[in-house]
């Protein structure tokens, strides 16, 4: 296994954990949230919380699917046969070639995934964090996230589930930052196999 492919399945392998840790930060504030729900203002909005679950989750299967891929796809050129007629042996390298090109760009489809999904909510997620309000009483001014919210409110009362809360969904936004880093990294070295295949160099 050349050196590219060994890089490649590295940041597979950590951009699957940070989504775990992503998943599993969600799901404890959601948690955490449930034991503030009596005290939480009706005007806070749950979709950024809620939206980190998608590269938590998504994440996590694009990680399984691209390993799956990648063990599907035939890498090795086959030996020329000479034994073989040349026009089933033409006819075979041709088929062979077809389904390597398929099963590329299906892992360069599951890569872009990779990247675009964290860079989507990344967005997303920082400006509704931008445009929340960042006091728990000034309601009348904006609108409160569920992290806004926890944040002030355990500044100004010292709750513990509120200031858990605050930290970890703060955790699981900014663990989105190294997931779309390594995603264009593994991106960046997928198109270059990509090319490099189409060309005949297998590595």
């Amino acid at each position: 296994m050349s050196n590219t492919n060994i890089l490649i399945h590295i940041l597979n392998a950590l951009i699957g954990g940070l989504c775990i840790a992503i998943l599993g930060l969600t799901a404890h504030a959601v948690a955490l949230k449930d034991e503030l729900d009596s005290i939480l203002p009706s005007s806070v909005k749950k979709t950024g919380m809620t939206f980190l679950f998608w590269p938590g989750c998504g994440g996590l299967v694009d990680m399984l699917l691209f390993i799956l891929l990648w063990s599907l796809t035939p890498w090795e050129q086959g030996l020329v046969c000479l034994s073989l007629d040349s026009g089933l042996q033409k006819h075979a390298d041709g088929a062979k070639t077809n389904k390597q090109a398929a099963y590329l760009n299906g892992l360069l489809f599951v890569a872009s995934f990779i990247l675009g999904r964290p860079l989507i909510v990344l967005i997303f997620t920082f400006v509704e964090w931008g445009r929340a309000v960042k006091s728990e009483t000034s309601t009348y001014s904006g609108h409160l996230t569920v992290e806004t919210w926890a944040c002030a409110f355990s500044k100004q009362d010292g709750n513990n589930f509120a200031d858990s809360l605050c930290k970890e969904l703060q955790a699981a936004r900014y663990l989105l930052i190294p997931v779309l880093v390594l995603g264009a990294m593994m991106l960046t070295l997928m198109l270059r196999k990509r090319f490099l295949v189409a060309k005949g160099v297998v590595q």
